[in-house]
């Protein structure tokens, strides 16, 4: 009780107020970046997928239009044939 209204520690209870101040609003500050992190690094992951997704379906389609190309290619030659025979 006595300390309370001790002029030479009112100085010291300021500073460290101020002090106390600052790490509850660092703390605070850092737990709102790790939760966006957190969601930055979901974000991240599902994206990943995405891409994975999509180099898988275009592998797809080059392989289809490669064996199309071959399609089309063997058509001509059938017809360059069936030319050949009239």
């Amino acid at each position: 009780q006595e300390l309370v209204g001790d002029k030479s520690l009112e100085r010291f209870r300021a500073e460290y107020d101020k002090l106390h101040r600052a790490l509850k609003k660092s703390h605070e500050s850092e737990k709102r970046l790790i939760k966006k992190c957190r969601e930055l690094n979901q974000e991240i992951v599902a994206n990943a997928a995405k891409v994975q997704t999509a180099l898988k379906l275009s592998q797809e389609d080059q392989n289809t239009i490669a064996s199309l190309k071959k399609e089309i290619e063997k058509a001509w030659k059938m017809v360059d044939a069936a030319h050949e025979k009239e």
